[in-house]
This record gives C-alpha cells, sequence and structure tokens, in this order.
C-alpha cells in the first residue's frame, strides 16, 4: 500500500488523536497489520510527538528495566539522545526509577494487557517533564507518545505557588486586608479586625473614618492616597491609626486600586508598633550620642585630605570663638596654631596618613579672641573600602590648667619663688650649657659671684619683708645689666650668681668685657632704693637705702675646671673683695686670694 508524502501529513493529526484517545488495551487486526507492516512507523517519522515502542524486561516475574525497540526523531530530540534504539532505560538516564518511582510498575502493569494511562515523568538528567500517553499493542510491550511539558509544569508550580501565597495573606494573622469602596469597608480579612480590635463582620459598611483621630486627619489622609492612586501609584505611608478602644497603633499602610474597574481600593496594614518604639529609641540614642559629641568637654572634629575643616562639635567652636559656618569646609585647625603649631603639624600630618594614629601632640590654640589655648591632640584616620584615605578622626583636650601647674611646678623646682631668678638647680643648667658652649667655641666665660652689702641692717631695722623688697629690686636691676644670652641667678639668702657666656676668645679682652659688666652692675646697684610697703593695709611709706655689692669673678674656657670648682674660686674671690672693703670686684687667680681689679 502506497501513500504519497502529503496524504501522510495530512492524516497525521488525525493518528496522533485516534492514539491519545485511544482506551482499548488492545489494536484493532488493522492496526496491527499496519504496524507490523510499516505504515505506522513511516508516518512516526513525520510526527512532532515523541513515540516510543519498548519491552519491559522482567527477572524471575519481577520487573526491573525496559528497553527502547523503536524511537521516532521527535523522541530522541526531545531527549536529547540520538541513538536510543536497542538501549535500556537505565543505561540512559540513571536515575530514571529514583525520580519516578511509580514509573517501572506502571508499564509492567500496562504492558500486561491494562487499559491505556496518560501521566507524567521527570527526567533529571536532563531536567525536562513529559506527558506521557501508554497503551499496549501486545503483551510484554508498551506504546508511548511522549510530549514536552516543562513549561507547563513550571508555570503550575508558579501559579499553585502564588495562590498559596495569596491564601497565606488573606488568612495571615499578621497583615491585615481590606476592600474599600467610596471609603466605606466592603470585605475586610480577621487580621484586619483583629488589628484595630473589632469583632467579625463588624467593620463591614462602616465608614473609614473611624480609624482616625480627627475630621481634619481624615481629610489629610484621604488628600494624599488619592493623589497617589489617581496618578495610577500605589500609596504607601506609616499613619497612627486609632483601635475601637481609643488607643492608637502604628501601621505601615498600602493602598492600591482593584482591576479591572478600578473603583475598589485594596488596603494593606502591618502592625509596625514595635518598629516605631524601636525608632524611637534609636533616635533617643543618637540625639543622646549627638549632644555628647556636640557638648563633650573636649574638642571633635574631622579634616579631610588638604587639612580642611569636615566635622566640629560645638565645644571646639566655642575654644575657637567662631560658628560652625565660618569653619567647615573653609579654614583649616592650623589656622588657629602658633607658628610652632603649624611646623609640628607639617611634619606630623603626613606621618599621621602613613601610621593612622598619633596620640599627645600638644600645640596652642590661638582662637578669635587671641586669648591662647594648649590642647592635646590625638588622631586616627577613615579609610574607604580601597584604603583611600577619607577623613581624621581628632580629639582635643585642653590642657592649659595642666600647663599652667606644670609651669607652677617648673618655677617652683628651678625658679626663686621670691625673685623668680633661677635657683641654684637650674644655675648648674645652665652653667654647663655655658661650659659646653665654650668649650665648641673656645671662647672664655665668666662667673660672677655677688654678694650685696649693706643688707643685714635694713632686715635688723625694718624686717624681713623690707628685705625681700630690696631683693626683688636688686634682682630687677642685675637683669638690666646682662646680655638675654647670660644668667642672672639667686644663690641664697643675699647672694647672687651671674653667668656671662662667650666673651672673647682672648683672655684680656674677656678679663676687660667682665670688668665692664661689673662696673655697670656696682654703679645700678649704688643708686638709692625706695622700698615702699603698706602699714596696717592702710598708709604706704618709703624706706630709702643705699646697698652695694661684693663681686667675685671667675674666669672658665673649654670646659676645664668642674662647676664646684669654679662657684668655689668665684665665691674665693668675692671674700676677698669682702676684706678689702664695700662695693669691690676681685678677679681670682690661683697665686693668691687674688689682687684688686
Amino acid at each position: 500500500m502506497h501513500f504519497g508524502k502529503v496524504e501522510v501529513i495530512r492524516d497525521m493529526d488525525n493518528i496522533n488523536t485516534n492514539l491519545r484517545v485511544h482506551k482499548s488495551a488492545q489494536l484493532s487486526a488493522m492496526s496491527r497489520k499496519l504496524f507490523h507492516d510499516g505504515f505506522f512507523t513511516h508516518v512516526f517519522e513525520y510526527m512532532l510527538s515523541g513515540v516510543a515502542y519498548g519491552k519491559v524486561l522482567h527477572h524471575n516475574g519481577i520487573p526491573y528495566d525496559f528497553i527502547f525497540l523503536y524511537t521516532n526523531p521527535a523522541f530522541q530530540k526531545q531527549l536529547g539522545r540520538p541513538a536510543i534504539n536497542g538501549q535500556r532505560a537505565s543505561e540512559l538516564f540513571p536515575d530514571i526509577y529514583d525520580s519516578n518511582p511509580e514509573m517501572l510498575t506502571q508499564l509492567a502493569h500496562i504492558s500486561a494487557d491494562a487499559p491505556p494511562e496518560h501521566f507524567k515523568i521527570y527526567l533529571k538528567a536532563i531536567k525536562e517533564w513529559f506527558s506521557v500517553q501508554m497503551f499496549s499493542p501486545k503483551s510484554g510491550h508498551f506504546f508511548v507518545i511522549f510530549e514536552k511539558i516543562t513549561r507547563r509544569v513550571l508555570i503550575e508550580q508558579h501559579y499553585h505557588r502564588l495562590l498559596s501565597e495569596q491564601k497565606a495573606m488573606l488568612d495571615s494573622h499578621i497583615v491585615g486586608i481590606a476592600k474599600i469602596r467610596d471609603r466605606r469597608f466592603i470585605w475586610v480579612n480577621h487580621a484586619y479586625e483583629s488589628l484595630l480590635g473589632y469583632s467579625f463582620n463588624e467593620l463591614i459598611g462602616q465608614s473609614t473614618r473611624i480609624c482616625y483621630r480627627s475630621d481634619e486627619e481624615y481629610a489629610e489622609a484621604g488628600r494624599a492616597a488619592f493623589k497617589a492612586l489617581d496618578g495610577g501609584q500605589v500609596y504607601r505611608a506609616e499613619l497612627q491609626l486609632v483601635k475601637k478602644d481609643g488607643s492608637l497603633i502604628w501601621f505601615a499602610f498600602h493602598a492600591e486600586l482593584l482591576e479591572p474597574y478600578k473603583i475598589d481600593v485594596l488596603v494593606m496594614l502591618i502592625d509596625i508598633t514595635q518598629k516605631k518604639e524601636m525608632d524611637l529609641k534609636l533616635l533617643a540614642m543618637s540625639n543622646e550620642l549627638e549632644d555628647l559629641y556636640e557638648n563633650a568637654p573636649c574638642g571633635y572634629h574631622s579634616i579631610s585630605a588638604d587639612g580642611t575643616f569636615q566635622k566640629i562639635n560645638a565645644t571646639e567652636l566655642a575654644w575657637l570663638g567662631m560658628t560652625r559656618d565660618e569653619v567647615v569646609g573653609k579654614m583649616k585647625p592650623t589656622d588657629f596654631f602658633t607658628s610652632e603649631g603649624k611646623e609640628i603639624f607639617a611634619r606630623l600630618f603626613p606621618q599621621l596618613k602613613e601610621e593612622e594614629h598619633m596620640e599627645n601632640i600638644q600645640v596652642q590654640l590661638v582662637p578669635k579672641s587671641g586669648i591662647t589655648r594648649w590642647v592635646s591632640i590625638s588622631a586616627s584616620i577613615i579609610k574607604d573600602s580601597n584604603g583611600n584615605f577619607l577623613s581624621t578622626r581628632t580629639v582635643m583636650y585642653d590642657i592649659s590648667v595642666i600647663k599652667e601647674m606644670e609651669e607652677q611646678v617648673r618655677q617652683h623646682a628651678f625658679y626663686d619663688a621670691l625673685t623668680h631668678l633661677p635657683n641654684r638647680h637650674l644655675l648648674e643648667d645652665r652653667l654647663s650649657q655655658a661650659l659646653s658652649a665654650s668649650e665648641r667655641s673656645h671662647s672664655y666665660g665668666a662667673l660672677l659671684f655677688l654678694d650685696l652689702d649693706n643688707f643685714k641692717p635694713l632686715n635688723d631695722s625694718h624686717g624681713h619683708s623690707m628685705g625681700d623688697l630690696l631683693l626683688i629690686e636688686v634682682a630687677q636691676r642685675l637683669k638690666k645689666c646682662v646680655r638675654e644670652v647670660d644668667t642672672v641667678s639667686r644663690f641664697g639668702g643675699d647672694e647672687f650668681v651671674i653667668i656671662l657666656n662667650e666673651l672673647s676668645a682672648d683672655k684680656a679682652e674677656s678679663i676687660k668685657r667682665a670688668m665692664k659688666v661689673t662696673k655697670k652692675i656696682q654703679r645700678v646697684l649704688i643708686r638709692p632704693y625706695c622700698l615702699t610697703q603698706e602699714k596696717e593695709g592702710k598708709l604706704k611709706f618709703c624706706v630709702r637705702h643705699t646697698c652695694s655689692a661684693s663681686i667675685g669673678i671667675s674666669l672658665f674656657i673649654d670646659n676645664a675646671k668642674p662647676q664646684t670648682e669654679l662657684l668655689k674660686q668665684a665665691d674665693s674671690a668675692m671674700y676677698c673683695a669682702k676684706k678689702n672693703g664695700k662695693n669691690s670686684v676681685f678677679l681670682f687667680n690661683e697665686s693668691s686670694c687674688g689682687g684688686v681689679v
């Protein structure tokens, strides 16, 4: 029997349809003959559906696998296997029975002349779903039609998932859902009623006004919602609604128009009271931290890579006497540093960028008022995710009081409390420096030891307070007689020691210059003193007094002699001057008590 290609294709759909709806367990004699004559296999070659003919394999009467005897091109294409005929299913798809545990039982049942069946299988190896229509043309054999239905299955799964989610939302005890028409409730779920404290169906027909505290609030919420809905937008807001008992509760509010007529509004509510409470707590904490930052007893600021202020707290602004607008983005910390502080910053800022931290850098601030303030600066840096410098975290502590105390300690340790001249401790340090300088320059220096003449009678006649006034005045006059590089110190009682630095490399010239200074001291000290003092807190009176000094001189060079010896020599020369009479000067020499110079 011969059929043209066109005729075969024309009849293909009818044949395929007959096969799909076949309800009998056996083919007609004609069908069997046509199948064995190759008619069906000729037609199957052109079918779009996958067709296979196979045999169930048994062992001791139990099915364990099946083998493909014939498959059409569409079947091979769907399974991605070009050579299937003659192969067992478990060889082609090792996990076929794991993914479809009932499949082998079904095949064995149908191939035993059972009625046709229609079911789905999943081939894990190729990740595809198939619709399977199966019947048996003869005992132990089966005939199947395969259609790939993966897309349909996925759509069905997605649809069922959406239905499940929608049902879960409608039945949710968390999400309140309501349908509103003309601003009245026409349907609400249980959660909506429960969240607002109403019983079953109590809200149906009610105006949505009952959920608001006032007409004004209700009108404002309506305007905001309808503005979004009329523009085709979803309206979202955080609203505080009124429960049936009058208490207030915060909700995340979601509203949108329902398709297709857009006359009903779907509203969803989620209780965010705990979130709001947490937000308030976080806000309070943030405000506390901001207050702590702004009003801390120390200065805080951040600067950019070029040294400009990015942020600064109120405490530091008060120190600078500036406003935030005047400083941030416009000025630098160095604008308020002394010249020494600017040098320190220029040296340490690049180092900070490298080492990322620095501590206790002490500089002086010169604010708008001009009153300096000592500060200690510690800083670290902030980097971006790539390790690039962003800004600093800088803290400043006011150490003015500490500096003042340090200065007081220093004054007590190194300065005479009455005259504010260097004391013996500082004298020793200055003399050590002078000897080292002489060694470097090979220049002479001189040590002058002064003892006041006629000091004891003043103390005896007018008391120690008057003697103190004389010592203060003498100290002031002595400082005016020497250079800045020289040192005037109070050695004790009415004794003073003066260091004259780097006089000359020539000894005679050095003696000449030292004597010039001593003569100036004699002229200055011999001038009369008017020592003014209050008596009983009312009257001021002046005690006139004349005072001179006996002076001993000791030269030094190249750090050749120890300090103690130089002081001893100058002291010895001073006693020689005392013996010689008041207002005398003696230069120490090794042979005798010196000679009058």
